[in-house]
């Protein structure tokens, strides 16, 4: 009779270190699917921003570019097309310009994988003597 007693508290110990176990294990497994979306998301957020950043380089190296030929060049506008596109690296600025009254309006538009970012400048360039100056400058939003 004692060895079924004894038996009976074993099985009753067994079964509650069973589920004991089960539910340490469902919470540690929790805890690491939680971490691993954490760091998963910070790590994506991390590369948008290079991306990002590397897409605003491209672009202002297209504003450099224009601002490059012109300067050589007062008349740049006249002979060349006025959309171009040009390699920064992996990256790519597209640059379009518009001849105003003030000036050469400028939009230069750095592409760095899926990241866009939109830069414009108003140029004033002077007939006589071919001395190129900013007159605005601003990042377009999307």
């Amino acid at each position: 009779m004692q060895n079924k007693i004894k038996n009976s508290k074993d099985r009753r110990l067994g079964i509650v270190a069973l589920a004991t176990i089960i539910l340490i294990s469902a919470i540690i497994l929790e805890i690491g699917l939680v971490t691993a979306f954490i760091v998963y998301t910070l790590n994506n957020v991390n590369y948008g921003s290079r991306l990002s950043g590397e897409a605003l380089l491209a672009a202002k190296s297209g504003i450099d570019d224009v601002f490059l030929r012109l300067s050589r060049n007062k008349d740049f506008f006249s002979y060349y097309p006025l959309t171009y596109s040009i390699a920064v690296g992996s990256r790519t600025a597209y640059i379009s310009a518009t001849i105003i009254s003030s000036g050469v309006q400028i939009v230069s538009e750095g592409v760095a994988f899926n990241k866009h970012r939109k830069l414009q400048v108003i140029f004033d360039v002077d007939p006589t003597t071919g001395i190129v100056k900013i007159v605005s400058q601003k990042e377009l939003g999307f």
